[in-house]
C-alpha cells in the first residue's frame, strides 16, 4: 500500500487557509499516505483546529511544531529534522498551495520500486490560478487556465558527473519529487554542514546532490497542480533574481559551497578525485545552467542569433565576473547554447488536455467551488 512506502512531508509557514483546503481535499480523496506536517509557522491554533476537524483521525498524519522559520538555516534545519521522522522509503516534499494527484504518485512510487538505478520520479506538474469569490484570498474559486510548469525531461546519465552536467541543461527543483528517503536526509545533512543559507542556492545545491546520486525520472501522468497566486513563496520569499547572487559579497562563497557540496556527492558515486569532480561540476553549472538563465532571461526579445550569443556572453561575464577562471570554462563551452531549447509554456483550458487528465482536473474544479470552511483563528 501506498502508505507503506511514500510520506508526504507538509512544509508549513502560515497561509492557514490553505493548509486547510490542502487537508480537505487529502480527506476528500483518502490520500493514501503518511503525512509529517512540519508547521514553521506562527501558532494561530492550527493544529487543534485541524484535529477538532478529525483530519488527523481519518488521515495518517502526525504534526509537529517547529520553531518558527525566521531564517533559511532554521527553515532547512527544519526539512532535516521532518526527514529523520521518515520512516518509508519514498518523501515528497510539499506545500500546501498544491494539489497532488494519488495515482501519479503510486506511478512514481512504483517506477522507483522498478528502477533501483533513478533517485526520484515525478509526473508532469502544471499551474493554475483561482479567481476567488471570497475576499480575493484565492483559496476557494473558480480555476483559471493551466500553465506547463516544467518541460525538463528524465536525466538518464550513466555516472554521477554524466548527471550533473545534463541536469545542469535540464535544471528544475525537485522540491515536489517523489524521492528515495535516503538520498534526501543525506543530501539535507550535508546541505546543512556546509553552512549555505541562501534559499535558491539551497534548493539547487539538494536538487544538484539528488542528480549526482541516481537518475532522475520523468513521467507524463498529471501528477501535480502548482498554484501561483499573491502568497507563493516565489514571491514572498525569494526575492533576489538569481543571475544577480553574485553581485552580493556571498556569491563566491555561495558557489564554492555549492560545488563543494555536489562534488562531494559526485565522488561517493564516482571513482575521480575531489578536485576533478569539482572543476566538472562549475563548469556545468556555470556553462550550462547560468547560460540557460541568460537565455531566458533574453527569450523573448526580437534579436538576431549573433546578438543573442553576444548578450549571452555579457550576462555570464556580470554573472560570474568574480571568478575569472570559470568564466574562461564557461567561454569555451559557450557553444552549449545551441544545444538548448527554451519552451515558451502555451496556455491551455481543460479540454484541450491529454484526455487521461480530465478526470482529475474537473474534481478539483468542482471541489475548489464549493464554500469554503471554517478559517484558522487569527490572533
Amino acid at each position: 500500500m501506498l502508505k507503506d512506502e511514500l510520506t508526504i512531508i507538509l512544509l508549513l509557514k502560515g497561509r492557514d487557509d490553505f493548509t486547510l483546503r490542502w487537508f480537505e481535499y487529502a480527506d476528500a480523496t483518502s490520500l493514501p499516505c503518511k503525512i509529517i506536517v512540519a508547521d514553521g509557522g506562527h501558532d494561530h491554533g492550527l493544529e487543534s483546529l485541524l484535529r477538532k476537524k478529525g483530519f488527523f483521525a481519518r488521515l495518517d498524519c502526525k504534526y509537529i511544531k517547529y520553531p518558527f522559520d525566521e531564517t533559511i538555516d532554521i527553515y532547512f534545519r527544519k526539512i532535516a529534522d521532518a526527514l529523520a521522522q521518515v520512516e518509508t522509503p519514498y518523501v515528497l516534499l510539499g506545500s500546501n498551495d498544491d494539489f497532488y494527484f494519488a495515482d501519479a504518485l503510486s506511478a512514481s512510487v512504483g517506477f522507483l520500486n522498478n528502477n533501483p538505478e533513478y533517485g526520484c520520479s515525478r509526473g508532469e506538474v502544471w499551474d493554475f490560478s483561482v479567481a476567488s469569490r471570497h475576499s480575493g484570498t484565492h483559496v476557494y474559486g473558480d480555476m483559471g487556465p493551466l500553465t506547463k510548469l516544467y518541460f525538463h525531461p528524465t536525466v538518464s546519465g550513466e555516472s554521477a558527473l554524466e548527471r550533473v552536467a545534463e541536469f545542469s541543461l535540464k535544471c528544475h527543483s525537485i522540491f515536489h519529487d517523489v524521492t528515495r528517503t535516503e538520498l534526501l536526509k543525506d543530501a539535507f545533512a550535508k546541505l546543512l554542514a556546509c553552512g549555505l543559507d541562501n534559499h535558491q542556492f539551497g534548493d539547487l545545491c539538494f536538487s544538484f546532490m539528488i542528480a549526482a546520486s541516481g537518475k532522475m525520472h520523468r513521467g507524463d501522468q498529471l501528477y501535480m497542480l502548482h498554484q501561483t497566486h499573491p502568497e507563493m513563496m516565489a514571491l514572498t520569499n525569494i526575492v533576489e533574481p538569481f543571475l544577480e547572487w553574485v553581485q552580493e559579497e556571498r556569491g563566491e562563497t555561495d558557489l564554492a559551497l555549492f560545488a563543494n557540496c555536489v562534488a562531494g556527492r559526485a565522488i561517493e558515486i564516482d571513482s575521480v578525485d575531489f578536485h576533478h569532480a569539482k572543476s566538472e561540476v562549475l563548469k556545468s553549472f556555470l556553462s550550462k545552467y547560468i547560460l540557460n538563465k541568460a537565455i531566458t532571461s533574453i527569450e523573448n526579445r526580437p534579436i538576431q542569433s549573433f546578438d543573442l550569443s553576444r548578450l549571452i556572453l555579457l550576462k555570464i561575464k556580470n554573472a560570474i565576473r568574480r571568478n575569472q577562471f570559470m568564466f574562461r570554462l564557461a567561454i569555451r563551452s559557450v557553444s552549449a547554447w545551441q544545444q538548448l531549447t527554451v519552451k515558451k509554456p502555451g496556455v491551455w483550458k481543460i479540454g484541450a488536455l491529454p484526455p487521461s487528465f480530465d478526470e482529475p482536473l474537473q474534481g478539483i474544479q468542482a471541489f475548489l467551488k464549493k464554500e469554503p470552511p471554517l478559517s484558522v483563528p487569527k490572533p
